[in-house]
């Protein structure tokens, strides 16, 4: 598969995977073609890739999880969450695709 081909369909062009496991203060990423290889998942692009917000059931575990392990509860609570989450995504200018 081209480079050009790539960038038309938007697909990764290798998967990396960050080692830090070699030593303190030391990072090192390993990029391979192929998914998988040694451990490689991470896709990576040749451009960005445009951000999508947040579905109502991501929103809805966000505060289940909020709830389990908080203990928070209530409309305000929800309410807050919501205002948080549009603020963060307008932010980083996360819209909806259209």
């Amino acid at each position: 598969m081209t480079k050009e081909v790539n960038e038309k369909q938007d697909a990764p062009v290798a998967y990396g995977m960050r080692d830090t496991m070699i030593g303190s203060g030391n990072r090192m990423m390993y990029v391979r073609l192929d998914k998988g290889q040694d451990g490689c998942t991470v896709p990576l692009y040749t451009k960005p890739q445009p951000r999508k917000p947040l579905t109502d059931k991501q929103r809805e575990e966000i505060l289940d999880e909020m709830y389990n392990t908080h203990g928070f509860v209530g409309e305000d609570v929800h309410e807050m969450v919501d205002y948080v989450i549009n603020a963060v995504e307008d932010a980083h200018g996360i819209k909806e695709n259209t």
